[in-house]
């Protein structure tokens, strides 16, 4: 049974860390795309 606890926890902070990679990459895109319509609206 340990072995299966230590699996579980594992896949958990397994796709707990893809998560935040994701929502970080997500935050990341949404930033870039909002500084360069600012970029490009005032460079026009």
């Amino acid at each position: 049974m340990a072995a299966v606890a230590k699996g579980v926890l594992t896949g958990i902070v397994v796709l707990a860390f893809l998560a935040v990679i994701a929502v970080a990459a997500g935050v990341g895109v949404v930033v870039v795309a909002f500084l360069g319509g600012v970029l490009h609206t005032f460079l026009g």
